[in-house]
């Protein structure tokens, strides 16, 4: 016999002694003298329940294989070439080989198999070479238990079943933000091989004409290490305690402690296999808002106290760790009392804010704490954080928040009538995205109206210019509470107003709080009907739901009316289409 047959004898001959005691793998199908160039025969999987024999009927699936003997070992990185000959026999002719390659070089055969699945023999022959021969393949070596083997095997048999030339084509189309998944069919126990011997990912489609998902392969890849995690809480001596989670590795059997608010504390686990001693790391980013990051911070502090009873702990260490932390807390707890002190939420995470957001807002606190001086000496500052909005006065080292009980008690809102000058109530200036300014409130707002003069017309109307607004800020965020704030100020200023504006504001609240009018308010708005103001008679029709009336009235009217109109909220509840 040749040696290289001799060889294949032996590989072909080690993998049938691994599985002698599976009865329900049959690995006697598998033969040096196979009549297909590059393969090997079959190994057939069975569900053989109370039978004895190898039947059609009980068979589950047969696997192609090809096997290579070899008198040394693989690589360190445990690779083997495999011709391109080969791989494009397999592609042509196969549905997936399982590719053998056993080392000889010891008494007892190590077997190492590679999964060759469609969409593996696919990239391989996308990635040749014009001149290549051949392709260096990563191989693993099979478990100790044949059984989990059999788990690996039926598994690549599922994904080969999968993996259609007709999907394959659809592999990797020229999108981004594709959502990926995977599946596999086995015991817990013998999950891990699948993952680290390589798995296939899908992406999902649907089948235009009967709307079924359509799972196409995508891609393939290796997992790394699979992690046993348990989960619980730490409690520290000072009674501060974090969620934590002990992870650890399925293949090293490293550990590992992470604790914090976002995952962000670890204790890991490093081991010197030579000298078969271990030591433990810590590694700490601070993570998240300002509130977590300093509860992050005081916990570390108080556990690495508890954990400096331990004889092996470096106190040199700990002790300048514990400064740092010192530091932490004192800057932090800074942070959270300037930005409580300007009205600004503290549960935004600064390693998200926009260039222009970090700017401003240090701008902001660089003037609190005298760092910097603004020019000109008083400012109106816009501040964006996220979706939050905030608008502070800047009077040299001064700031104030437009929305705070301090900015009332120092500021006053003037208007100018007939050479008089009447205070308005200084929360009613900012108008727009009222609700994205977390120091907005009804309660505020109407605080603002003490000791205010709200007799005059003027006046009177400006406060209806805001219910405007309020109903604005309503229709774009569907918060109740500018509605009811609304209410508040109509009646507040309806004495001094125009009954029939009055009526019509009062109406397009309560019908955009599902709300019954009521017979009076109807009576009111067909008054309206009659005004001889239009912008009034249109505004009830629209309340009248009369489309008729509303596009005879607006045909009349000129652009600059038109315009004017389509300001209002009103426009919203109208019965047809107002444009111009």
């Amino acid at each position: 016999m040749r040696v290289a047959a001799k060889s294949e004898a032996n590989a072909i001959n080690a993998i049938q002694s691994y599985y002698s005691v599976c009865q329900n793998v049959n690995t006697t199908e598998i033969s040096i003298n196979d009549k297909e160039p590059s393969l090997d025969g079959k190994i057939s999987i069975h569900d053989l329940g109370s039978d004895r024999q190898y039947t059609k009927e009980n068979k589950i699936c047969d696997i192609a294989v090809q096997v290579k003997g070899r008198s040394g070992g693989l690589s360190k990185r445990n690779t083997f070439a495999i011709s391109y000959r080969d791989i494009l026999y397999f592609w042509k002719h196969t549905e997936g080989v399982i590719y053998f390659c056993v080392s000889l070089k010891k008494k007892q055969p190590e077997i190492y198999y590679a999964k060759l699945t469609p969409i593996i023999l696919q990239s391989l022959i996308k990635q040749k070479n014009k001149n290549a021969k051949s392709k260096a393949i990563v191989f693993d070596s099979v478990p100790e238990d044949p059984t989990e083997f059999t788990s690996v095997l039926l598994d690549f048999n599922t994904q080969c079943q999968k993996q259609p030339k007709s999907l394959l084509a659809l592999s990797k189309p020229d999108i981004s933000n594709v959502k990926l998944f995977t599946s596999i069919n086995a015991k817990p126990e013998h999950r891990f091989s699948i993952l680290k011997s390589g798995i296939t990912l899908y992406r999902q489609i649907t089948d235009q004409l009967t709307g079924e998902p359509i799972s196409v392969p995508y891609d393939f890849g290796r997992v790394v290490d699979v992690f046993n995690i348990s989960k619980g809480t730490i409690t520290t001596s000072d009674n501060l305690t974090s969620t934590a989670a002990l992870s650890v590795s399925k293949t090293t059997n490293d550990q590992q402690l992470i604790m914090g608010s976002h995952d962000n504390i670890s204790f890991k686990e490093i081991r010197d296999t030579d000298a078969l001693t271990s030591s433990v790391t810590l590694n700490f980013t601070p993570h998240g808002n300002y509130r977590e990051r300093l509860d992050d911070v005081n916990f570390l502090l108080s556990m690495l106290t508890d954990l400096e009873s331990i004889k092996e702990i470096d106190l040199q260490e700990s002790k300048k760790y514990k400064n740092d932390l010192n530091k932490q807390i004192e800057y932090l707890t800074g942070i959270i009392r300037d930005l409580s002190g300007l009205g600004i939420k503290i549960d935004f995470d600064p390693d998200n804010l926009a260039v222009e957001e970090t700017k401003t807002l240090n701008d902001l606190l660089d003037v609190l704490h005298e760092k910097l001086v603004p020019k000109p000496d008083f400012q109106r500052i816009h501040l964006k954080l996220f979706d939050d909005r905030y608008a502070f006065i800047v009077y040299k080292q001064t700031i104030m928040n437009l929305f705070s009980t301090a900015f009332l008690d120092k500021y006053c809102l003037m208007e100018n009538d007939d050479d008089a000058h009447t205070r308005l109530n200084p929360f009613t200036y900012l108008r727009k995205a009222l609700f994205k300014y977390p120091g907005f409130s009804n309660e505020l707002v109407l605080s603002g109206f003490e000791k205010m003069d709200i007799t005059s017309a003027n006046t009177a109307n400006y406060y209806v210019g805001y219910v405007l607004n309020l109903i604005q800020n309503f229709d774009d965020s569907q918060d109740d509470k500018f509605l009811e704030l609304g209410l508040e100020i109509l009646n507040m200023v309806k004495p001094s107003v125009d009954p029939g504006i009055i009526t019509i504001d009062i109406c397009q609240i309560l019908m955009r709080q599902n709300k019954d009018i009521g017979i009076n308010n109807i009576s009111r708005l067909l008054e309206a009907t009659n005004s001889t103001n239009q912008e009034i008679q249109i505004s009830a029709f629209i309340l009248l739901n009369q489309k008729k009336e509303v596009i005879n009235i607006w045909e009349n009217l000129d652009i600059e009316e038109k315009n004017k109109i389509l300001s209002w909220p009103i426009v919203t509840l109208s019965p047809v289409t107002l444009e111009i």
